[in-house]
């Protein structure tokens, strides 16, 4: 996704088959404007902790990455880092490493588009 915001001018958003978006990098990066990414270094977390964190009122998506022993959360909230105590506390006893907090990429505007649930 970064070559395409750096290299590309419009891009499509293909979703079932269908065009669900079409327009420049900066124009769908204003889809999430209202959002902050919050990534959650974490290690053996479960399904049912990922349902816990999508439940909460103020999360809008939830996306879980796998590296090795190691995985990454990648929560979109409008709360921002005010949303950290709250999300750390809700993966229940679940050992967090690095915790940070970011504005929204390309690839989230992608996520929040497509309504996509790793």
């Amino acid at each position: 996704m970064f070559e395409a915001d750096v290299l590309c001018q419009r891009i499509a958003v293909i979703d079932h088959g269908k065009i669900i978006a079409l327009d420049s990098p900066a124009e769908l990066k204003k889809l999430v404007k209202d959002l902050s990414v919050v990534e959650l270094e974490v290690f053996g977390v479960q399904e049912e902790a990922l349902d816990k964190l999508r439940s909460l009122p103020f999360v809008e998506s939830v996306s879980l990455y796998n590296y090795n022993q190691r995985q990454q959360i990648l929560v979109q909230t409008p709360k921002g880092p005010e949303a950290i105590p709250d999300l750390i506390a809700s993966l229940n006893g679940i050992r967090v490493g690095k915790v940070t907090s970011r504005e929204p990429t390309l690839e989230d505007a992608y996520v929040r588009l497509v309504g996509r649930h790793e």
